[in-house]
């Protein structure tokens, strides 16, 4: 009886230390050191790694709305969580994970590239399993999971992603690999030490802000006992980084933030809302300090079934953003518009909507020829891709 008695206490004393440490592992980076880390990245950058990289660029003005799928030859049963990115040269890669279902030992990251001059997209390649995220990382990987993929401002190709050795979601560590040939090669994985307690819950979905100096502002989420949003400020060193993580400082059950660069120093989050209630609402919060002070965050007008969302800025200011429009379920994945941020939302389409199916985790970006591109989960069996470009857009509006 006793036992059994001081079993249960050292239970409670544990569980209490790990919220502990889930709650407070943002002391780690003292305001002081985060402020001077910052200051030495310089300004936010609005524009994408390509329109400061000086390459020649073919601008569209042709008003066209096209779609597609990446894998539609899919030997898995289950493709998920994709991410898009620009790499120049009309060519355009998405990444995303796949195997029997969410969460399976048997899941692998796949990389695909679009040649928009053909319109095709080359057949997805396994760029990483759990086989050979253990190998690379020196420890066992039991699982793998969400990948973000990104060019920066220098036109290196990052890939960060997910693994659990233990456990689910909440067990979830980051590492990245980064290619210097637009994703022909991969250097390495690498693991990210973001917290002191096991290097638990630490994941991501959507891309950065890049900043003057080189690094980026990574939005990645926390899942173990607490749900809450975070920021890591990475800034590369080689093949290796300097980082620095911290809490966004506010309630919990936001997750997967979506950023968008508003000027030299403010910054919009867009937030999945997995709190409490029947009607959610997508929420949102600036910063005026490059990310590292927030907001209270806000509802919009914007109804989220606790499911991802991504957002995109036009060259007007405006925002774009992509995500389920529904209390109840993601059916249904739409576009929207807000005009110079002023919290009044207009739907421009219905990318999908089809009752008992699912349409989910979009990833949005603009390439630098006037060209919109998204990706997202069709029916959890193949990744999508819709395309259309700015003339198309004003059309809409």
């Amino acid at each position: 009886m006793r036992f059994k008695f001081t079993v249960k206490i050292v239970t409670v004393l544990f569980v209490s230390f790990l919220y502990w440490i889930s709650a407070y592992s943002d002391r780690w980076v003292s305001d002081s050191g985060l402020k001077a880390m910052i200051t030495r990245q310089g300004d936010l950058l609005r524009g994408t790694p390509q329109d400061l990289s000086g390459k020649m660029v073919r601008y569209n003005n042709v008003d066209f709305y096209k779609e597609g799928l990446v894998n539609p030859g899919s030997k898995v049963p289950s493709s998920h969580v994709s991410s898009i990115a620009w790499l120049g040269e009309g060519k355009i890669a998405c990444v995303w994970y796949g195997g029997s279902r969410e969460g399976a030992m048997d899941v692998k990251i796949y990389f695909s590239l679009f040649d928009e001059n053909t319109g095709v997209w080359s057949e997805g390649n396994v760029i990483v399993s759990r086989e050979s995220s253990s190998d690379e990382l020196g420890r066992y990987v039991r699982k793998v999971g969400n990948p973000v993929i990104f060019s920066d401002s220098s036109d290196r190709l990052w890939l960060f992603y997910v693994t659990i050795t233990v456990g689910g979601w909440s067990g979830s560590s980051l590492n990245y690999k980064i290619s210097y040939d637009h994703g022909k090669t991969w250097t390495p994985s690498k693991k990210l030490l973001l917290s002191p307690f096991f290097n638990l819950s630490n994941l991501v979905k959507n891309k950065p802000v890049l900043l003057e100096g080189g690094g980026f502002l990574l939005p990645i989420y926390h899942e173990f006992i607490n749900k809450y949003p975070e920021m890591l400020m990475v800034i590369p060193d080689g093949d290796a980084v300097q980082y620095k993580k911290w809490r966004m400082g506010f309630e919990l059950g936001l997750l997967q933030p979506s950023i968008l660069a508003l000027d030299e120093k403010r910054v919009i989050a867009y937030f999945r809302n997995a709190g409490k209630g029947n009607k959610k609402y997508v929420m949102e919060s600036i910063s005026n300090d490059a990310g590292m002070t927030w907001s209270e965050p806000l509802p919009t007008t914007l109804p989220n079934p606790n499911s991802g969302l991504d957002a995109v800025s036009t060259p007007e200011g405006s925002v774009l953003v992509v995500l389920n429009d529904s209390f109840k379920d993601r059916s249904r994945l739409a576009l929207y518009l807000s005009k110079d941020n002023d919290r009044e939302w207009i739907k421009i389409k219905d990318l999908e909507d089809t009752p008992c199916m699912e349409f989910s985790y979009p990833s949005i970006i603009r390439t630098p020829d006037n060209t919109y591109h998204i990706s997202y989960t069709y029916n959890r069996k193949n990744i999508k891709h819709v395309s259309f470009s700015d003339a198309w857009l004003s059309e809409k509006l």
